[in-house]
Order: structure tokens, then sequence, then C-alpha cells
């Protein structure tokens, strides 16, 4: 970096914050995740139910914006927190209505459905590999 220009400097400072970034919400949200498992399974304790309650809205919502790579950062936000609160939502009117409603199946339900929309996310964004990567084949 000793011969960079300022701007050089600058985009590998916001890269490797963004890459830190992204590493403590990754591993916020796998904390989060853990712990609504543990809610789920019946474990009882102040930070697993704390904990729980933040992967509520933020599971659903961080695969939601996963799932929208090419997006702009913004889109992506507004994605995350509107798509997070009308996933719980709707979760919350689902089991109500059928009466199943309990908060440890209220919490299994919103893992179940930040897994499902990581999966869909994973197969939407597979690149393919190999040599033709980046090429568009026409027949």
């Amino acid at each position: 970096m000793n011969g960079d220009t300022p701007d050089q400097r600058s985009t590998a400072v916001l890269r490797a914050s963004g890459r830190s970034a992204t590493a403590l919400v990754t591993t916020l949200l796998g904390l989060a995740a853990v712990a609504t498992a543990l809610s789920a399974a019946g474990v009882r304790s102040q930070p697993v139910a704390a904990l729980a309650l933040l992967f509520l809205p933020a599971g659903p919502g961080a695969a939601l914006a996963w799932a929208l790579p090419g997006r702009d950062l913004p889109l992506r936000l507004l994605v995350a927190l509107f798509g997070g609160l009308a996933a719980d939502t709707l979760i919350a009117q689902t089991m109500l209505s059928l009466r199943w409603w309990s908060p440890r199946h209220g919490a299994l339900a919103a893992l179940l459905l930040t897994a499902a929309l990581l999966a869909v996310g994973a197969l939407g964004t597979r690149r393919p590999d190999g040599p033709d990567r980046g090429r568009t084949h026409q027949p």
C-alpha cells in the first residue's frame, strides 16, 4: 500500500471494514439463531430470551436481504427491515388463526422460515464454476 493513491487506500479500508461488519452481523445472527433453537427446545435463561427476541425480526429479514445480492444496500436494508416484520406478522397470524400459537412454536417457525429463505437464497445466488464463469451462452 506504499505506492497506492489515497483513493485506492480508502477503497481498501472500506472493503476491510465491510468484511468485518459482515463478520460481526453473521456472528450476531448465528448467536441469535442458536438462542432461538435453545428457546424452542425449552431452555430458560435471560440471555437466551434476549437473543431469541433479536432473532425473530432479524433472522428472516437478513435471509431476505441476502437473497438479493445484486441490489443496492439501501434497498436490501429496507427489504430486511420490512420483510422481517412482515414474515413475523404472517407467522403469528397464521399460528393464532390455527390455534397453534406458543412462544416456543413461534420461535421455531421463525427459525424454520429463516432456514428456508437461506436455502432459496443459496440456490438463487449460485454462480457457475469453471472457465466460462461470467460469460453468457447463446444457443
